[in-house]
């Protein structure tokens, strides 16, 4: 099925707000990501916490696709173009297709899967300069968590899905809504009839998700939703011994998952940290203090600065994607890509007639 110059290829997955799809751009023949939503799902506002605005889906939507369409970064996925027919009952939102998927599903997070520490020191960084770039615009991502980091093909990953993300005059203010996943969501936000800033609790998410990554599971969890906010709020941070780690990553960490915000390392303390840096060797410059040139780099996708040895071992899970290869073809006009009934030898078209069924 065609959706304008897309050619709808397969199912991907399912999001909060929608289903995801392959497709292919038959104007430039490049593969993209198509998240479909549901019109009707976006007319009716959701009840919050007690005391707290009701939720806008259709706002949040909105919110989500200024922030993609403003936002250009190596490290956050691109929005392409939004397709919406006054007539169907669909929004389209046409992205970048990341090959390698998040950086942790749930299916490996419930087998305990995990990053060895050197891999996950390289998608951190990916994740700072990411999130560094986002908090200088004023921007607060407010939905960190392992799913939401996304694996391109080269080997980088890239911070997607804006729905709970907020813009701020000066970055500073106050948030009084709480959105997010439970097991990511900071100390300060599970507070009743509490205000917060965002930035620390984005600090706090990406301190959940490198645990995560590192330890294979989340660092609280608990058999209801109140509880896991009583064991946030009062238990220490607890490190699997069967997961030895370095001291100095224990101290990021401790800085990370700090449950007193004010004490909370910052970003800038974050990105000159030594294990972050690898004790100064690697440094990491705020976008900020970026030159015209640095920014230009960014923005096209340079990538420099740090290498990593091969030798290091990977996960089964990961494997796969170390020797992820894609091999493209060019059609022309009148050529048969694939009959009915046939299997195809790329692994990205479907065996079954393109259909879209949302």
């Amino acid at each position: 099925m065609f959706v304008n110059q897309y050619l709808v290829v397969k199912f991907l997955g399912r999001g909060a707000c929608g289903k995801v799809f392959l497709c292919l751009n038959t104007y430039d023949l490049r593969l993209y990501a198509m998240k479909a939503v549901r019109k009707v799902d976006l007319e009716s506002s959701q009840p919050q916490q007690q005391g707290a605005k009701r939720r806008n889906p259709m706002e949040d939507l909105k919110r989500e696709i200024m922030i993609m369409k403003k936002m250009k970064h190596n490290n956050i996925v691109t929005l392409s173009e939004v397709i919406d027919d006054p007539a169907g009952s669909k929004l389209l939102l046409v992205m970048e297709f990341m090959e390698g998927g998040p950086v942790l599903t749930r299916e490996a997070l419930e087998k305990r899967e995990r990053l060895p520490e050197s891999l996950a020191l390289q998608y951190f960084r990916d994740m700072i300069k990411a999130l560094d770039y986002l908090h200088g615009n004023k921007v607060v991502h407010g939905d960190l968590k392992p799913e939401n980091v996304l694996m391109a093909a080269s080997g980088e990953v890239k911070l997607s899905d804006f729905g709970c993300s907020k813009v701020f005059a000066t970055g500073n203010e106050y948030l009084e809504r709480c959105n997010g996943t439970p097991a990511f969501l900071a100390p300060e936000m599970m507070r009743p009839n509490t205000r917060y800033r965002g930035r620390p609790t984005d600090v706090y998410a990406l301190g959940a998700c490198l645990y995560t990554l590192l330890f294979g599971r989340i660092p609280f969890s608990a058999p209801n939703l109140y509880k896991l906010f009583q064991v946030v709020q009062n238990e220490p941070v607890r490190y699997p011994p069967d997961v030895p780690i370095s001291e100095n990553l224990k101290d990021l960490l401790r800085g990370m998952l700090t449950k007193n915000p004010r004490e909370r390392i910052t970003m800038s303390e974050l990105m000159k940290h030594d294990w972050v840096t690898m004790n100064k060797k690697f440094p990491l410059k705020p976008y900020r203090e970026l030159s015209e040139g640095e920014t230009q780099e960014m923005h096209n996708g340079v990538t420099c600065g740090m290498s990593f040895a091969e030798a290091n071992p990977k996960p089964d899970f990961l494997m796969g994607l170390a020797n992820f290869s894609r091999h493209e073809r060019v059609y022309q006009e009148g050529d048969i890509i694939m009959r009915h009934g046939e299997t195809g030898e790329c692994k990205d078209w479907s065996e079954h007639p393109y259909t879209l069924t949302c």
